[in-house]
Order: structure tokens, then sequence, then C-alpha cells
């Protein structure tokens, strides 16, 4: 190697090592690498790695279905309040239901509103429906981390040839 000074071989070793931290950090998508060292006889490196911190929305608070005035069938609409632990991010809901006993009716719809209605199901569906389930989950936008999910019962009996929407209690199912 001919003759290099001790202090640039140091030099030489420490830019190497800070070399392979970053291709490692790039490949294992670590966010910030902090590095230290010191110019001594002993050469020594300490590498701390943070990853991002990832949030888990809660649960959607104080949610209540509510079926909406007028003449039959009366629509219904969901309230919701954001999940207590995502105040100050921009947060989303997925909203979707499903008829528990008319197996291919069911559906999707994301929102940045705290609510989601009126909803009537359409004709064909609400003549044959019995129970509707829908789902409410936060996320943050442009996470892929969804809240647990806040379940929404509607029940939809036929009397008198009228088809009429129900709120149930949301834990009458759990």
């Amino acid at each position: 190697m001919g003759n290099i000074s001790p202090r640039r071989l140091a030099g030489l070793i420490v830019a190497r090592v800070l070399l392979l931290a970053i291709m490692v950090a790039g490949f294992s998508r670590v966010v910030l690498t902090d590095a230290a060292w010191s110019d001594s006889r002993t050469l020594s490196a300490t590498f701390e790695a943070k990853l991002p911190e990832v949030i888990v929305p809660g649960p959607v608070q104080n949610y209540q279905c509510e079926k909406e005035s007028g003449p039959p069938p009366h629509p219904v609409k969901l309230t919701w309040e954001q999940p207590a632990n995502l105040d100050g991010q921009n947060v989303v809901y997925e909203v979707s239901w499903r008829d528990l006993v008319v197996a291919d009716y069911k559906g999707a719809h994301t929102t940045r509103d705290r609510e989601f209605g009126p909803f009537l199901p359409d004709t064909e569906v609400l003549d044959k429906m019995a129970e509707l389930e829908f789902t409410v989950q936060a996320r943050i936008e442009g996470s892929d981390q969804l809240s647990e999910p806040v379940k929404f019962y509607v029940k939809g009996p036929i009397s008198n040839g009228e088809p009429k929407l129900n709120c149930m209690n949301p834990n009458a199912y759990s």
C-alpha cells in the first residue's frame, strides 16, 4: 500500500464505512442514519438507525346511525367523530356495506366527511333486503394503516308492503 499516514488511513476507513452505511440504509429503507467517530489511534464508528413512527388509527368515536325523516322508506345516515389519536392529521374514512342476507349486495365509499348518507339501497335490493352491515374505518391520508372497524347494523323489514330501514345497536351482533 505504500506509505500512507495513519490519519489518511483512518479517513479512508471512515469513508468506506459511511459508504457502506449509506448503501445499507438505501436497501433496508432506513430513513435517518446518524454517524459519529473519533479521530484517534483506535478507529471506531457508531451508527443509529431510526425508522419513521407509524401511527395506527384508533376506532372512530361517538358513532351513530340515524333514520332520516320523511315518507318511507326512510334513508339512514351514519355519523362519527375522528379517532382521538389522529388530532391534526388528514383523515379519510373507508365506509363499506353488505347485506347479510342478499349476498351479492355490497359496496364501498371513501370520504373525508364524518358522515355517510343519506343512504337508501336500490329499490330491487330494498324489496329483498333484510339486514345491512356498515363498517367504518379511519385511515391517515397517504397511509395504508386502517383503524379497527366500527360496525353499524340496519334492519330492513317490510311491513304493509312498505320497506322501512331501522338503525340497530352497533353491539347487537358482537
